[in-house]
């Protein structure tokens, strides 16, 4: 009788015996395959071709070149496996699962084979050395399951064609895997060596693809994982050593991709279409950002992209500034290639950091620059200051500027000291050379008429005796040209004072401008100023209620 090596037998038969009496399953039985020794497919459920034995401590049996074991009298060649128990299909093993099947503990290695139409759920842990994976039944890791994958040191490599819907956590610890179907990745899929999943389409069907909503982690090797299939990322990717290489195409709808010390690399395109990818590393390959947002550095760092960068007007950039260390205190995007913009540029300070006047910050170096970004946040600063960007063909810069000019406005209605028959809004205009106009306010201000008080607008038919900007300042349509819609207003007189205000704090405010609302067909001709102590009009323009506290300090 020939037999294999005693190590190999004892690696493997320790590893389940010690599954089967360890946490759940401390009273599980163990099943090594004993059936069809001419390759051809016997099936799961026939107890005629399993061994089991119930083990107490960790054993170790001979494995013969079929697979079975030279079992102790305890061996109990009946039954089938089910959940919480250990199943071992070995070397010449070709086993069919063509109805729904539920095992705790399956490992299949040295070119075993296990096939059919039947779904597979796997509780507890699933090892997969050096085995064959066939058919259209799905296999299932549960939440609380571990899948670990390895060549056992033989480098045979795995063959997986069918779907595999990942729940629980998986281990690839070496070897390469073929794949024909999609790898569904709901738990954890951690990469700890430098082995290459190979997506093969099969003769029928579409390519293989493998998705992630769970997590992947690239940790330990330097070297490089490859994920040669299309890979689509809805979940969260660490890669923080080495190169995580991504194969033909890397879509991503929602979820991250973490640059934590490692590179990812694709033969196609990263199609950012949502989610975030942030940290320090390189991306080698292009990138159209399409819906996701980048954001470069750890507080702060940098990403490289070997390749174009293409912003799209659905896609965001987040920069963080906290000094003039390019990638160290401010975050940096370094494109080899040509950067395409559009879209968002949001600028954050880091540290409560406030730049100096004159102090430039390289966003973006690229090889080419082209457009720019549709919209912008975060570039004024207060204090007068604010981020002014310009690009040339080979960097994106923003440049503090101080801006400590005023806007410039202009009423254009009402007039000052006119009588309406009919008056719906105030207008005008407000214009600012550096930072811009931020936004127009204004208050409109009645004169007591008979029993009607004197008041401030507080919107809708409510007026206020006193003055608040919460209350009564009300904000105008537009600012280079802008519009306010006033009340209904009934015959009297009024006063409307306009104030703009700039994008880094500084602010103009109209004369109070003095009008009268006069009945229809009444006469229009020119207001006069409410007469208050025989005042003039230019002093009654000075002596109005929001001043009165100020002339009480005198």
């Amino acid at each position: 009788m020939k037999f294999f090596s005693f190590p190999t037998a004892v690696k493997t038969l320790t590893l389940c015996a010690t599954l089967c009496i360890s946490g759940q399953a401390a009273h599980a039985t163990e099943y090594v395959w004993s059936g069809n020794t001419n390759g051809q497919p016997a099936d799961w459920f026939a107890a005629k071709n399993w061994e089991a034995e119930v083990p107490s401590t960790p054993v170790t049996f001979l494995k013969k070149a079929v697979g079975s074991l030279v079992r102790s009298a305890n061996s109990e060649p009946s039954g089938v496996p089910g959940p919480g128990d250990c199943a071992i299909i070995g070397a010449g093993a070709n086993v069919a699962i063509n109805q729904p099947a539920v095992i705790g503990n399956l490992t299949v290695e040295d070119g075993g084979t296990l096939q059919g139409s039947g779904a597979v759920s796997v509780t507890e842990s699933l090892v997969l050395d050096g085995s064959k994976l066939l058919g259209t039944g799905k296999v299932t890791l549960a939440t609380s399951a571990t899948i670990k994958v390895t060549d056992g040191g033989e480098g045979v490599d795995n063959l997986i064609a069918k779907t595999i819907d990942n729940k629980g956590n998986m281990i690839w610890e070496s070897g390469h895997v073929t794949l024909q179907k999609d790898f569904l990745n709901h738990g954890t899929v951690y990469l700890g060596c430098d082995g290459a999943l190979n997506a093969v389409v099969p003769n029928s069907g579409n390519a293989p693809k493998f998705y992630n909503d769970g997590t992947v982690i690239k940790a330990i090797s330097i070297g490089q994982s490859l994920f040669d299939a299309e890979f689509v990322n809805t979940g969260d990717i660490y890669v923080r050593s080495g190169q995580l290489n991504v194969g033909p195409s890397f879509t991503q709808t929602s979820g991250s991709l973490n640059l934590d010390g490692g590179d990812v690399a694709t033969s196609g395109t990263f199609e950012i279409n949502g989610g975030i990818v942030k940290g320090i590393g390189t991306l080698d390959g292009s990138v159209v950002n399409d819906g996701g947002t980048f954001k470069p550095g750890h507080s702060p760092g940098y990403i490289t992209i070997m390749g174009n960068y293409t912003q799209t007007s659905n896609g965001t950039l987040e920069m963080e500034i906290g000094g003039t260390d390019a990638g160290t205190q401010y975050d940096q995007m370094n494109v080899y290639g040509s950067a395409n913009l559009n879209g968002e540029l949001e600028i954050s300070k880091w540290n409560n950091y406030t730049p100096a006047a004159g102090t430039n910050f390289y966003l973006i170096t690229s090889y080419n620059m082209s457009n720019d970004f549709a919209t912008f946040t975060g570039i004024y600063l207060g204090n007068q200051l604010y981020y002014q960007l310009t690009k040339s063909p080979s960097d994106y810069i923003a440049a503090v500027w101080a801006d400590t000019a005023a806007p410039t406005l202009n009423v254009t209605q009402p007039a000052a000291n006119t009588s309406y028959n009919s008056i719906g809004s105030a207008k005008g205009t407000a214009t600012d050379y550096y930072s811009g106009v931020n936004k127009v306010t204004c208050r409109l201000y009645r004169f007591a008429v008979g029993s009607t008080p004197a008041g401030y607008w507080a919107g809708g038919t409510s007026w206020t005796t006193g003055y608040t900007a919460a209350n009564n300042e009300k904000l105008a349509t537009g600012t280079t040209n802008w519009t306010w819609a006033l009340p209904s207003l009934a015959t009297g007189q009024y006063y409307v004072k306009v104030t703009a205000r700039d994008n880094v704090g500084n602010s103009v405010q109209s004369a109070n401008i003095v009008f009268n609302k006069v009945a229809s067909g009444g006469n229009t001709a020119a207001a006069t100023a409410p007469s208050s102590n025989s005042a003039s009009s230019s002093t009654v323009a000075r002596l109005f209620p929001e001043d009165w506290p100020q002339l009480r300090a005198f």
